[in-house]
């Protein structure tokens, strides 16, 4: 009788500890599979920008407009993922460096982009395209006072301040938190 109960000890043992390996072999591919998943998405967002982005010289053709909606509609989308963690802070906060330089940035209760003599892409205020992306819209608009001449200078550490904190306040707006290290990766960290 004691045989049998050791032996059925030992079959138990082995098979939890089967079990158990099993479920963090399931883990650990789940993890795997959701960075990967992440990465493609980044991927994505990357190609798709560089085939999308208007160049200054393409204002004068006729599929501008179109250009820049797509690539509105490409920068919801990315936010959207921001929201959601697909794309790491230390990206996000680099890219959130070039957008603040592409879409209007308004105060609240204010419809003149505090950043328009310095956008790279004026058209979108002036068409009023953003009013087409809720979230787009509604991340762009801000509480705190900037001096954007300042901003666009990027060589004095006023300048970056500032942008760090326009940028941290957008990505609030996006329920997004990024603390200083994500912007000392992304070298917005006010150091030269």
């Amino acid at each position: 009788m004691n045989s049998i109960e050791s032996s059925t000890t030992i079959i138990a043992n082995i098979v939890t500890i089967i079990g158990v390996i099993g479920l963090a072999a399931i883990w650990i591919s789940h993890r795997l599979s959701v960075k990967q998943f992440h990465f493609t998405v980044m991927l994505s967002c990357i190609d798709r920008f560089q085939q999308l982005y208007p160049s200054q010289m393409d204002r004068q053709e006729e599929g501008f407009e179109l250009r820049l909606r797509k690539y509105l509609d490409l920068t919801n989308e990315e936010f959207f993922y921001f929201e959601n963690g697909v794309i790491p802070k230390v990206v996000i906060v680099e890219w959130m460096d070039s957008i603040i330089e592409c879409l209007p940035i308004y105060y609240l209760g204010n419809e003149q982009p505090i950043n328009y003599d310095f956008l790279d892409f004026p058209e979108i205020h002036d068409r009023k395209l953003l009013q087409e992306f809720p979230r787009l819209n509604a991340a762009m608009r801000i509480n705190g006072k900037y001096d954007f001449s300042v901003i666009a200078d990027r060589t004095t550490s006023d300048s970056r301040r500032q942008r760090r904190q326009v940028i941290a306040e957008i990505l609030r707006n996006l329920n997004v938190k990024v603390g200083k290290s994500h912007f000392d990766k992304a070298l917005l960290s006010g150091r030269k």
